[in-house]
């Protein structure tokens, strides 16, 4: 396919979704909102039927991107295969990380085991998912800014079109007696994923000498990080403070831990982390020595420009529509405020997002119920891919498909533009003490707002003994037992359905 036929039928698709937006935003109907789905489903279908799997193009020994990069692959490819990851992303960062790593690495051979084991740690080191960013990451380093959305674009699709058709549906089943019952046992089942979560996390705070993690016998040890959970906790969940303000103080105290010099145990070294993320990714190769990078500015021609030239067709199809909404567009900037706030300081996963969007939506703006807040996040966790996802739901629950869409953007974007500014000069963002330092301070805090995110979903979402015994029994499982969190959420949506049309 020609670049000229391409840029058309972005722009084309671009000028489509301008104009649904244009029309969602006049009417209340879900009308656009349907029609955007089935041509969506419509272009889906007729890209993985119409180009099949293509051959990638081998990196000569030679060049500098051999030492990252085997083969390269088209972008069509590229986002062929981020669309089966978006697909098949069920069980969080971690397990994506591992169908990323035996896709890209082993099956597909694009990239090396240290391209990916970089990705990897500096998806964990930003905001936002663990996955997307590391898939992000992986697909600028291949083709630049193009790749970069084509990895971004290709994985989100999937969970996107499920979450939409959650809402759209929504308003018409939830008072039935089945699906009342599927939610009461569905989101106390969430609230137990995330306090395992919490659990999980929080045993891998601290690592021991040979940088595995030192579990929660380590974190009691370590005592500074000890009491940043419990304070995280108790100034989310019972004394008002917000998210922003409990990362700021972490990561400012992490800053003084290191520079100070009033703790004991000073800052784990990067070496220890390295090696902690060898041990939990299969065979990893020994780290080479960092390359000299091209910065990300002089990249973005590398197919990045198409993106770019398309503004004014946007803004030709999709201005005159909104400049006659001044009020819909006032509520649709506090929207993208609220998930651009959230998009950037979801540390850790999407899990800390909670807190801070109950205390923004349910109870700041009051743009939703407490009851449809934790729908909302329960239904987050039944689709693959990432869970910031949820932010499609609310979108459109509070200002319809256009409200999705910007909603979805938003929540997605700071992670995306650090990853440009990042993504060329990894080294120097690894060897940055006070950057590290940061991290290092807010790893404690993350856990501490997860087990406030847990109350949260309980304090909404459990009505009864019923949910929980739910809750309890998710946490066992996921817990003690590993369970795939799949089929502990089936397992609690089934028990919720039987007690609920038990006592009809």
């Amino acid at each position: 396919m020609s670049t000229r036929i391409r840029r058309a039928i972005i722009a084309g698709s671009i000028a489509v979704t301008g104009v649904l937006m244009a029309w969602d935003l006049a009417t209340p109907l879900s009308a656009p909102a349907w029609i955007f789905l089935v041509a969506l489903s419509a272009a889906l279908i007729y890209f993985v039927r119409r180009f099949p799997r293509l051959g990638s193009t081998p990196v000569p020994p030679e060049t500098p991107e051999a030492a990252t990069t085997l083969r390269v692959p088209a972008l069509r490819e590229l986002f062929r295969e981020s669309l089966y990851l978006g697909v098949t992303g069920f069980g969080g960062g971690l397990a994506v990380l591992s169908q990323i790593e035996l896709r890209l690495v082993s099956r597909h051979r694009w990239i090396r085991e240290r391209l990916f084991l970089e990705a990897a740690a500096l998806a964990q080191s930003l905001p936002g998912a663990i996955a997307t960013n590391a898939l992000t990451f992986i697909g600028y380093r291949l083709a630049g800014v193009s790749g970069a959305l084509a990895a971004l674009v290709g994985f989100v699709i999937p969970s996107f079109a499920l979450l939409l058709i959650f809402a759209l549906l929504y308003p018409y089943l939830r008072h039935l007696t089945a699906v009342q019952g599927l939610f009461s046992g569905l989101t106390p089942a969430v609230a137990g994923l995330v306090a395992a979560t919490a659990v999980r996390i929080g045993g891998q705070a601290i690592l021991d000498a040979d940088g595995r993690p030192g579990g929660w016998r380590a974190l009691w040890k370590d005592r500074w990080g000890f009491v940043v959970v419990v304070a995280s906790f108790l100034g989310s969940s019972w004394l008002g403070l917000g998210v922003v303000e409990v990362i700021l103080l972490a990561g400012l105290l992490g800053i003084l831990r290191e520079f100070a010099g009033w703790v004991e145990r000073p800052l784990l070294d990067l070496g220890a982390r390295w090696r902690w993320l060898r041990w939990r990714v299969r065979r990893v190769a020994r780290e080479e020595g960092a390359k000299p990078e091209v910065p990300w500015w002089r990249r973005w021609t590398r197919g990045g420009g198409d993106f770019f030239a398309l503004a004014p067709a946007v803004l030709m199809v999709a201005g005159p529509a909104l400049a006659s909404f001044p009020e819909r567009l006032q509520s649709l900037g506090g929207l993208v405020g609220v998930f651009l706030r959230a998009g950037a300081l979801t540390f850790g996963g999407g899990f800390v997002m909670i807190p801070l969007l109950e205390a923004e939506l349910v109870e700041g703006h009051r743009w939703m119920s407490a009851q449809s807040f934790a729908d909302a996040m329960a239904l987050g966790q039944v689709t693959p891919g990432p869970v910031v996802i949820t932010a499609t739901f609310v979108g459109y629950r509070i200002a319809g498909l256009t409200g999705a869409i910007l909603a979805t953007a938003a929540v997605f974007l700071p992670a995306f533009l650090m990853l440009l500014v990042i993504g060329a000069s990894v080294q120097r963002f690894r060897s940055n003490t006070a950057v590290q330092a940061f991290l290092h301070g807010i790893q404690p805090a993350v856990v501490g707002l997860m087990f406030s995110a847990a109350v949260v979903l309980l304090r909404h979402g459990v009505t009864n003994w019923v949910g929980v015994v739910i809750a309890a029994l998710s946490f066992a499982l996921l817990w003690r037992w590993r369970l795939a969190p799949a089929w502990v959420m089936l397992g609690g949506c089934l028990l919720g359905l039987i007690t609920t049309l038990a006592r009809v």
